[in-house]
């Protein structure tokens, strides 16, 4: 599996921080389901590492899928910048 075209754009939403990420999955047959989240920083928006929650894909074996889909995080202080944040970087646990 790889991914590729990585993008998110972050913004708040009551004292929270609102991650739309969309990125493409090449998945080569070996997995089926993964536990996926984007290692955002805050030196990428300013400041240090923001802990986005989880989501759970479903993939498609021998397949090409562009996703699109939110992710949830606290801010560590209420000063951070917002936008665009470009070859995001995920954490990706293996279900099967």
């Amino acid at each position: 599996m790889d991914i590729s075209n990585s993008s998110c754009y972050v913004r708040t939403e009551e004292n929270k921080l609102l991650a739309d990420c969309s990125f493409t999955i090449y998945n080569y047959g070996e997995l089926d389901q993964i536990i996926i989240k984007p290692t955002l920083s805050y030196e990428m928006l300013g400041k240090e590492q923001i802990d986005f929650g989880v989501n759970t894909l479903a993939l498609e074996p021998h397949r090409k899928m562009n996703i699109r889909i939110p992710f949830k995080g606290t801010p560590k202080d209420g000063s951070y910048s917002m936008g665009p944040v470009k070859d995001v970087e995920y954490d990706i646990e293996v279900i099967k």
